[in-house]
């Protein structure tokens, strides 16, 4: 007579490979496949088909657990593509270009309060008060990118997602990235800074299934979101 506890271990069988196909969460899914094979193995163990059970634990269970953990690792990640550009490598006719701004933006503030006498006294004091608002500018944005990239992690981490910064030298090989499909989405910034103006930084996705997680749940005003369709290389030729 057949021991009942044999019963019992053969049942666990379907009811793991129940729970694995209801899974939500793939780490957890990992785990249950890793318990599912040990069933198995233990199965083919307890009927006497040792031979089996040890091709089953080394081959079938390790293989698929390896294969799960490539794929988990690899494919359960957002690549937010964004741009690096240091301040030292600002090229001097940029650099140039923000100094007559700031002087004629000082020439035309002298101009509309009729200020008279020594102009350059003022200018100096009006080109540092410029200075100093277009530094507490970058300041906070800087804040403020720091700020959205927690609040993505928060977002996607609840689907398990990560999500991984990837810096590009321009906007150029930005989008170029974009379009060849080496990131998911990219990230940009209006080329024109003012002190007053209103924040409309861009986030630009080519996947529906993150913009829709993303627009729901990004609580980030000043973020324009954008869906873009980008066609598949074989669809050019």
């Amino acid at each position: 007579m057949t021991d009942s506890y044999i019963y019992v271990i053969i049942a666990l069988l379907p009811l793991a490979a129940l729970m694995l196909v209801f899974q939500v969460n793939p780490y957890h899914a990992l785990v249950i496949r890793a318990i599912l094979g040990a069933v198995a193995a233990l199965v083919y163990a307890v009927l006497g088909a040792a031979d089996v059970a040890l091709t089953e634990a080394l081959v079938g269970t390790m293989l698929a657990i390896t294969l799960y953990v490539v794929a988990v690792r690899s494919s359960l990640v957002m690549r937010l593509g964004i741009l690096k550009v240091p301040p030292e490598s600002l090229p001097a006719a940029a650099l140039s270009l923000l100094k007559t701004k700031l002087h004629s933006d000082v020439e035309l503030e002298l101009a509309d309060t009729g200020t008279q006498g020594p102009r350059d006294a003022e200018m100096n004091n009006l080109g540092f008060i410029k200075t100093i608002q277009y530094q507490k500018l970058e300041a906070e944005r800087e804040s403020y990118f720091e700020e959205l990239i927690a609040n993505l992690r928060k977002i996607i981490n609840k689907h398990h997602l990560r999500l991984e910064l990837v810096e590009y030298p321009n906007l150029q090989a930005l989008e170029q990235a974009l379009m060849a499909k080496e990131v998911h989405a990219i990230f940009t910034i209006p080329e024109q800074l003012e002190p007053d103006s209103e924040r409309n930084d861009r986030i630009t996705i080519r996947v529906r299934r993150l913009f829709e997680i993303i627009q729901t749940e990004l609580t980030s005003p000043g973020t324009i979101l954008t869906y873009i369709t980008v066609p598949n290389v074989e669809d050019k030729h």
